[in-house]
């Protein structure tokens, strides 16, 4: 099974990602997301970013970054920066593509590479 569960942080969101036992792509409709989420309304608040932390595979990545489209823009954690690059954004004022969302002690900094 498949679940995300949220955390939010200033500024943006950080959707937790768990897998519970080897999953296939057909699996994709079968998404548990936490409270506060429906696929088809999304997680209430747009006006910011969404981060997607937790060891998945690369297909569940695409998946979830077009269910989280409505977001300002969307960064994929990396632990070998400490921080989320981001590899998409909707609005002006967004981080831009490639940008690294620290998220460290303080997680609402961007920082630079």
């Amino acid at each position: 099974m498949i679940s995300v569960s949220f955390d939010q942080q200033e500024g943006f969101l950080i959707a937790n990602v768990e897998i519970s036992q080897v999953i296939n792509p057909c699996d994709l409709d079968r998404i548990h997301y936490g409270q506060g989420w429906k696929v088809n309304s999304q997680f209430p608040r747009f006006d910011q970013g969404v981060v997607i932390n937790g060891k998945i595979p690369p297909w569940l990545v695409a998946h979830l970054t077009h269910q989280f489209h409505p977001y300002q823009w969307v960064g994929i954690y990396d632990p070998r920066f400490a921080g989320a690059v981001v590899v998409t954004r909707h609005v002006e004022g967004a981080p831009n593509i490639g940008d690294v969302w620290y998220c460290g002690p303080d997680m609402s900094q961007p920082s630079e590479l």
